[in-house]
């Protein structure tokens, strides 16, 4: 059997904390079945399309990047999979939540899955390079620092202060 022993005054609030720390930590999400598996009820964490005669879900959080190749969008997931469709990065766009910045005319990255904005580019966590145009370079240098300072403000929000064993 596991559980936790939590040290300090006011057990309550403590809790409350640890809940809402472990939420942040695994990413928790309210989740629905659909065809294919379970994904985010907010919709703007799934990229929606048609491949063939079916449907297809993708969650947000397996996102790499997005590429456009000609008439083809080419996704490229977590684990270096890819997945290819017919449409426009617009409707993708549309379709995806703030953490995807539009970085050039062929590109989208998924602000959580870069480790650094480089000259040029983006470094993502699989060892990928995605290119920045020259157009958007001020527009994306702007989003990306905005988007690491609201993760700062987010881990502030939730000091760890209290101390918590596993048993």
């Amino acid at each position: 059997m596991k559980g936790f022993v939590i040290i300090g005054n006011d057990g309550e609030t403590k809790m409350k904390l640890l809940e809402n720390q472990l939420k942040e930590d695994l990413g928790a999400r309210e989740y629905v079945p659909r065809e294919g598996g379970f994904f985010p009820a907010d919709r703007s964490e799934v990229l929606s399309f048609r491949k063939g005669n079916r449907e297809r879900h993708l969650s947000a959080d397996r996102i790499v990047y997005l590429e456009k190749q000609l008439r083809k969008m080419i996704v490229a997931l977590e684990g270096g999979g890819h997945v290819s469709f017919y449409g426009s990065m617009e409707e993708a766009m549309e379709q995806l939540a703030d953490r995807f910045c539009r970085c050039h005319k062929s590109y989208a990255v998924n602000l959580e899955k870069v480790v650094t904005l480089e000259e040029g580019g983006f470094r993502m966590k699989d060892g990928s390079f995605v290119p920045v145009s020259q157009r958007r370079r001020r527009e994306v240098r702007w989003r990306y620092e905005e988007f690491q300072e609201q993760k700062n403000i987010e881990k502030l929000r939730f000091p760890k202060t209290f101390s918590c064993f596993e048993l």
